[in-house]
């Protein structure tokens, strides 16, 4: 079996689809769900959050969590510019999805992100190489 034929599969899991989904709330290829407008500052998601992702997946933060920690992302409170109820930005602490390391982001990418075509793939790892 081939390297991206393993990567498609692990991109099925729920950890693999949690993960594809953060990247691409990361990378401005998708925009979160309805109620979450205020994290997005100058058209990019400035902190992806557990209840971002359950409610795209229609799931517990929890599992979500859980998922993503057993392949090394963390949550953790951080601080994030955004968009208050008046429509100001103002600092706010929220809980945060991270990648703890460089060395970390290039493991996870490796095993999960599956992208439709190896130039697509090729293009990734060379910015991950660059960490």
């Amino acid at each position: 079996m081939t390297t991206s034929k393993v990567r498609k599969i692990r991109s099925e899991t729920s950890e693999g689809m949690y993960f594809n989904y953060v990247y691409s709330l990361a990378v401005g290829g998708e925009k979160p769900k309805e109620g979450f407008k205020n994290f997005i500052v100058e058209d990019k998601v400035v902190a992806i959050t557990p209840t971002m992702v359950a409610n795209y997946f229609n799931t517990s933060t929890k599992n979500v969590t859980q998922d993503l920690s057993m392949i090394g992302i963390e949550s953790e409170h951080k601080d994030a510019i955004m968009f208050n109820k008046d429509g100001e930005l103002k600092r706010k602490k929220n809980r945060t999805y991270v990648v703890p390391s460089g060395a970390v982001w290039r493991e996870i990418s490796k095993r999960y992100l599956y992208q439709d075509s190896e130039e697509e793939e090729s293009a990734i790892f060379l910015n991950v190489q660059t960490y």
